[in-house]
């Protein structure tokens, strides 16, 4: 291209205008930006590492308003250990309604995992029934949420009742080789929708703790 034609210049005020503009530009969009970085991924849904550590799956089968009931307190056979240190009513990240269980484990290998939650009373009922996955050998604290609500299904929880959850082990050969129970603290929650059944996921899926236990 020949030197002599003429190039376009920008004014020096325009330029100038157009640096203040692009800085007021970034500002506006830092917060946003901020934001976005510290809400981070919802990990609601997150399936508990130490339950599927200790019985290999954090997917079960569910059954809602059954006859069946669960154990009594069972003093853990040889080699296993269990203390259930909580059992409350909560919320996942997302604010689904759910229940989260804190355990103290010490476990062999072979047995079934079982979730009962129950309504107490002069007529004691079982609501919500889990079960599934084989246990392994495993030591430590095991942590997880289980919803009570979700995609349209709510289990019915009666204002003024007092639940209790119960998880115990069943081993095919043995039978229960423990079995703890423990009221559900905190106030009941107030949960809508029909009532579960067998394609509903409520109580069928275990999820992390928040602190991804």
């Amino acid at each position: 291209m020949p030197d002599d034609i003429p190039r376009a210049r920008i004014p020096s005020p325009f330029r100038a205008r157009l640096r203040l503009a692009a800085i007021a530009l970034g500002l506006l969009l830092l917060p946003a930006f901020l934001m976005s970085a510290c809400e981070g991924k919802d990990v609601s849904f997150a399936t508990s590492p130490s339950v599927l550590a200790m019985v290999g799956t954090t997917a079960g089968n569910t059954e809602f308003d059954t006859a069946n009931t669960p154990p009594p307190v069972t003093t853990p056979s040889h080699g296993w250990q269990e203390g259930l240190g909580q059992a409350s009513w909560t919320k996942l990240e997302n604010g689904v309604p759910a229940i989260m269980v804190v355990l103290s484990m010490q476990s062999r290998p072979g047995a079934g995992m079982e979730i009962w939650l129950t309504r107490d009373g002069a007529t004691p009922a079982t609501v919500a029934h889990w079960f599934g996955g084989a246990s392994a050998v495993y030591e430590g604290t095991v942590c997880f949420q289980i919803t009570t609500q979700q995609d349209g299904a709510a289990l019915p929880i009666e204002p003024n009742s007092q639940y209790s959850l119960t998880v115990d082990f069943l081993d095919p050969t043995n039978g229960v080789v423990a079995s703890q129970t423990r009221p559900v603290a905190g106030n009941n929650p107030k949960l809508s929708g029909h009532a579960p059944g067998p394609d509903d996921i409520v109580f069928s899926n275990i999820y992390a703790c928040p602190k991804g236990q």
